[in-house]
């Protein structure tokens, strides 16, 4: 498989898909309990969100690695925006 042409082939997908995921995630992320809240669990954190950090950190090979935790913050926000960049700095 030609990696190169794939990669070629989708990075406007993925460009496309990274600038929007900070804004469609936002509402995925799950909202602390309130202190007077009559739920006793907490929060689950978002699977997609989970996913995605998964991704980041293997795509960019991110040193150290974002915590796969599932709440979407600035370390994860930084990442996608480091992944357009790493994208668009090969031309895409």
């Amino acid at each position: 498989m030609n990696w190169g042409l794939l990669i070629a082939q989708l990075a406007p997908s993925i460009i496309s898909l990274l600038s929007n995921t900070s804004s469609i995630l936002k509402s995925d992320t799950p909202i602390p309990i309130e202190a007077n809240a009559l739920s006793i669990s907490p929060p689950k954190a978002s699977e997609a969100i989970k996913n995605l950090q998964k991704l980041l950190n293997t795509a960019l090979i991110l040193n150290p690695p974002l915590v796969e935790d599932g709440w979407l913050g600035p370390k994860t926000e930084a990442a996608i925006e480091a992944g357009i960049a790493r994208l668009k700095s090969f031309g895409f």
